[in-house]
């Protein structure tokens, strides 16, 4: 695998429907809300030209670093890369104390690797922070504000390699650093530096939002200027669980966010895997760099219960993982990355004939 995660879609308020009150169950490690880290929450698009929502990270009132949206990946990685559209509001009035707009930690959640916003316009790229905190910083401005940049960075600690580029432009490049002594493991963003009084920009808003790895053989480098859609169940394709009202089932398990007060049901003799058709992709869409899948699941006792999600294309199924459920209703993902049907990159047309299949099957 090398895509790890996607979330934020453009012209979407995505699964969270405006709300980050499920974000943490079982998708995000944190997801600063409350107290004096606080500032995270969803606002409408600053783009004048654009629909949705957007992830909005304030940096809220405490002085020094502080944690905002935390990840952790499938696993620690030596290659690392984070991509997303940033919208600074304006730059930083000083360099203390503003927002990490990336940043790479370990799994001691110890920082590694951390991206920030100068006064200027330009970006600093800081390394090897537990032991000599080098930096590098580039020469002249390379962000404005009020304006969205698509940002992605990558980490090599072996080849002790960081860049980073700008609207498809690179704008940092190091060779032969020494990065880190321990592998990635966690991915932190809208992250206060370190400082001791609060600088503008209060917020720094974020939209499609991709993290990928140099794991396999797909995705496993720079992907250039991706944006990430939502697609949603809107129709029933082979419906044979219980639905909790009505006689349908995709209607129940299309909201954004997600009501866990209508949905679907399977006993304890399973009954056969139901699937769904999904919403097409917009007009413009040409390319496709794989799919995931988000279902909010939880079992109703301490009996054995396992969930396994699917896609189907062109009647070949690309199995997800098989999952032992919870009393807890939590997220579940999987990911695919090229068309089980052909094993090879997916298609617009078979994106848009794609099914999505729900199995219990323990």
């Amino acid at each position: 695998m090398a895509l790890q995660h996607m979330d934020f879609p453009s012209g979407s308020p995505g699964i969270w429907g405006g709300s980050t009150t499920n974000m943490e169950n079982g998708v995000y490690a944190n997801v600063a809300t409350s107290g004096a880290n606080s500032g995270v929450g969803f606002i409408n698009d600053p783009d004048p030209n654009v629909t949705g929502s957007v992830l909005s990270v304030s940096r809220g009132s405490q002085n020094g670093y502080g944690e905002r949206v935390r990840y952790v990946l499938s696993t620690t990685q030596s290659v690392v890369g984070m991509a997303c559209r940033v919208w600074l509001p304006n730059l930083p009035t000083q360099n203390t104390a503003v927002p990490t707009i990336f940043g790479f930690n370990d799994i001691s959640n110890n920082r590694l690797v951390n991206l920030i916003p100068l006064s200027t316009g330009a970006l600093r790229v800081s390394y090897d922070i537990n032991e000599t905190a080098e930096s590098f910083t580039t020469p002249g401005p390379v962000v404005v504000a009020g304006t969205w940049h698509h940002i992605e960075m990558k980490c090599d600690i072996p080849n002790g390699s960081i860049e980073v580029r700008v609207d498809g432009v690179p704008v940092i490049i190091l060779t032969g650093q020494d990065i880190a002594d321990e592998n990635f493991a966690q991915v932190v963003f809208g992250a206060t530096n370190v400082g001791t009084e609060l600088q503008s920009p209060s917020s720094v808003y974020y939209k499609d939002f991709v993290i990928w790895d140099g794991s396999g053989t797909e995705n496993t480098d720079f992907l250039g200027s991706v944006q990430v859609y939502l697609l949603s169940p809107d129709s029933d394709v082979s419906f044979n669980w219980t639905p909790s009202t009505g006689s349908t089932g995709w209607n129940l398990i299309d909201e954004a966010p997600a009501d866990d007060a209508d949905y679907i049901s399977a006993d304890d003799t399973p009954p056969a895997a139901s699937s769904f058709g999904v919403t097409n992709l917009p007009e413009d869409v040409t390319s496709i760099r794989g799919l995931k899948s988000f279902v909010r699941a939880l079992k109703t006792d301490g009996g054995d219960g396992q969930l396994q999600v699917s896609v189907i294309s062109n009647g070949t199924t690309g199995n997800g993982t098989d999952r032992p459920v919870t009393t807890v209703a939590t997220y579940w993902s999987d990911i695919w990355e090229v068309d089980p049907d052909t094993s090879s990159s997916w298609t617009r047309s078979a994106v848009n004939q794609v099914n999505l299949q729900v199995d219990r099957t323990l």
